[in-house]
């Protein structure tokens, strides 16, 4: 699926998934972001504070070291408050509260304004490893195929995945309950296979290729 190879691969777009991705990108790797929803990288929790005594002080770690967290927290912080004032220096915790969604908006912009940040969007199934390396990821698409038996362009369509190294589900239409439950999702099957990634239709053998081809132009 992809037409190059990656130096680092971080799984997560959290508000720690966002500093390694940033962090090795900075360091000059070419670097890819995998989650499972782009529009939530970065993302702060119902409760929109970052600070506190144990928070504030990884926070201001993470600034000494060229992190983001901080920064993007100034430039969307709505209310601030300095924790703890009654008991000793020591124990005070500065706190802000920012805006949830201008805060993971900001984190997305600082990601992309980045060259050496790559995304992608899928749920991450497996890590491979090479011995004691670890080499790669293997993502979940969710592909479906609906064969019969004896047929070519069924067998080029596993040989496509196989290739690629993407799981699929394999339904033998042979079977009338399977037949008739493609019938279903696509009364207008006339052909096989038919397959399906995400639970979304994209037709024949043909249909895949053609697919393919316009993502990776």
């Amino acid at each position: 699926m992809f037409n190059q190879e990656y130096d680092v691969i971080v799984v997560g777009g959290g508000h720690a998934g966002s500093e390694a991705a940033a962090a090795a990108a900075n360091l000059g790797a070419k670097t890819l972001l995998v989650t499972m929803n782009l529009q939530t990288i970065g993302q702060m929790s119902c409760n929109p504070a970052m600070g506190g005594i144990a928070k504030g002080q990884i926070v201001r770690e993470v600034d000494a070291l060229g992190g983001y967290t901080g920064r993007v927290t100034d430039k969307t912080m709505v209310q601030f408050r300095m924790l703890n004032r009654s008991k000793g220096p020591a124990m005070w915790s500065p706190r802000a509260q920012s805006d949830r969604f201008r805060f993971a908006e900001e984190w997305r912009l600082v990601l992309e304004k980045n060259k050496n940040v790559d995304f992608w969007q899928e749920m991450v199934s497996q890590i491979l490893v090479n011995g004691d390396r670890v080499v790669g990821i293997k993502t979940a698409l969710g592909v479906e195929i609906y064969s019969k038996s004896n047929c070519y362009y069924c067998e080029m369509a596993k040989r496509y995945f196989d290739l690629k190294n993407v799981d699929y589900e394999l339904y033998n239409t042979d079977d009338q309950n399977t037949f008739d439950e493609l019938m279903k999702r696509n009364p207008a099957a006339r052909t096989m296979p038919q397959i399906f990634i995400d639970n979304n239709l994209v037709g024949g053998y043909t249909c895949l290729l053609y697919t393919s081809d316009a993502a990776d132009e």
